[in-house]
């Protein structure tokens, strides 16, 4: 049994407010139309059904408010979702029957009023449902219909009514959708608003490929891919030729997913090859990719399996080796153009890499790397955490005259706005080898 509790003065009090909970948020950040004590929860009927509540923090006394009537039927546990100015909750699809019923499974509120069904344009069972993104007022999500469709779909403002954006995306199977929040292949770039990448199936194969959009979904067409590789030779492609990405269905086969920071803006850095598809078996092409301009152009860095990690609001960029004997990590401050050995072993001490995280807060410089040494058996084996201090390459801190102020669209052709707004962000130069200090505020201009 799960229970809720809460604290009004800093956790030096604790109230329960619930019991059976699946699910529990905070009120929007910032919200202009709800009390800022609130909390909303789920609590178990029983171990099909579920029913919302709100308490507030701000009397202590436990009290809970049911947001919603029995008469409007079962909902699932572990479906509730909070996000910006929209909540989700999901029906039981099979007590909804459908087929003979118009109603979606998913109930929707918008500012917190009431709540009422979805409507989605195909014929088809809906399942399962993901939330993508929900900024910028527009919801997108991911509907689980059945083993071979998953979809993408755009709302209006109020989150109600979708609209098909992307069809067939790889997605995991129906049990990694129940009871969890399932990872499928759509990611969402942190730095650049309305910028999305997906893997979509190839119709009658198992195969997948990568597309992009700029339009939060509105289209999406193929990535394009780098015209030289990593010693600037020209790249043979056959057509159809594009860029394929890894993302999140093959992080159990060990490729670091996309990375974008909302600090760094528009570098993405990205697993992937290029070709007719995605090579999700056979890694021989396997590429470390980067875009300094929100994905309209790419460059191919090094070849085969890497970890890699955006320190300092992007001014660092690391690239280690992973599964093979490593003892340096590849450092960048110049979003990838130029790379120096940072070696952080002993004399000839080699480990194998398993991952490479960067230390809390925009503006660290510090990477810490976990792994093992080679050769090491069930009975010697044991991990090793290495502490990566980029601070001791002496770098000066970056002065205004190191800036320069950037719009994405700058490299989109045709392009002026995105989502009807004209954005422009102050970034570093990139030869400008300095670093940016704790209190940066960065400036966007919209």
């Amino acid at each position: 049994t799960k229970k809720l509790w809460v604290s009004g003065n800093a956790g030096l009090n604790w109230t329960k407010i619930g019991v059976d909970v699946t699910r529990y948020a905070w009120r929007e950040l910032n919200s202009t139309y709800e009390d800022p004590t609130v909390v909303y929860f789920d609590q178990k009927v029983n171990d099909t059904t579920v029913m919302l509540y709100t308490s507030s923090n701000a009397s202590g006394n436990g009290y809970k408010t049911q947001l919603f009537d029995s008469k409007l039927g079962a909902f699932m546990p572990g479906t509730f979702v909070l996000s910006y100015q929209y909540m989700f909750i999901q029906r039981n699809y099979t007590q909804i029957g459908q087929g003979t019923s118009t109603l979606s499974p998913l109930w929707v509120s918008h500012r917190r009023g009431m709540f009422q069904p979805a409507t989605f344009p195909l014929e088809l069972n809906e399942k399962h449902y993901a939330l993508v993104d929900s900024s910028e007022n527009q919801v997108m999500i991911a509907v689980y219909h059945d083993p071979n469709n998953t979809h993408v779909y755009l709302s209006e403002e109020a989150g109600m009514n979708y609209t098909l954006s992307l069809d067939n995306i790889i997605s995991p199977p129906e049990s990694d959708w129940i009871d969890s929040y399932p990872t499928f292949d759509v990611y969402v770039v942190e730095s650049i608003i309305g910028t999305y990448l997906a893997n979509r199936k190839i119709p009658t194969s198992t195969r997948g490929y990568t597309v992009i959009s700029f339009d939060k979904g509105g289209e999406w067409t193929p990535v394009t891919p780098p015209a030289t590789d990593s010693n600037g030779l020209p790249i043979t492609c056959n057509l159809p030729c594009s860029l394929h990405l890894h993302m999140y269905i093959d992080e159990s086969h060990g490729f670091q997913p996309i990375l974008s920071q909302d600090t760094a803006p528009g570098i993405i850095m990205a697993l992937g090859n290029i070709g007719e598809s995605l090579n999700r078996y056979d890694y021989s092409g396997l590429r470390l990719y980067i875009s300094d301009n929100g994905g309209v152009i790419w460059r191919e860095l090094y070849s085969g399996y890497k970890e890699f990690q955006l320190l300092n609001y992007g001014v660092f960029t690391a690239v280690v080796d992973k599964w093979i004997p490593a003892s340096y990590v590849l450092s960048s401050c110049d979003e990838g153009y130029h790379w120096e050995n940072y070696t952080f072993t002993n004399n000839s001490e080699k480990i194998n890499v398993v991952r490479m995280l960067t230390e809390y807060g925009e503006a660290a410089q510090h990477a810490t790397i976990f792994g093992y040494y080679p050769g090491a058996t069930s009975a010697t084996f044991e991990w090793l955490v290495i502490d990566l201090d980029f601070t001791t390459l002496n770098l000066s801190q970056c002065q205004q005259n190191d800036y320069y102020l950037w719009k994405p669209t700058d490299e989109r052709e045709g392009q002026q706005c995105i989502l009807g707004e004209s954005i422009e962000y102050e970034r570093r130069l990139p030869d400008h080898c300095c670093y940016i200090n704790v209190d940066y505020d960065r400036p966007i201009n919209r």
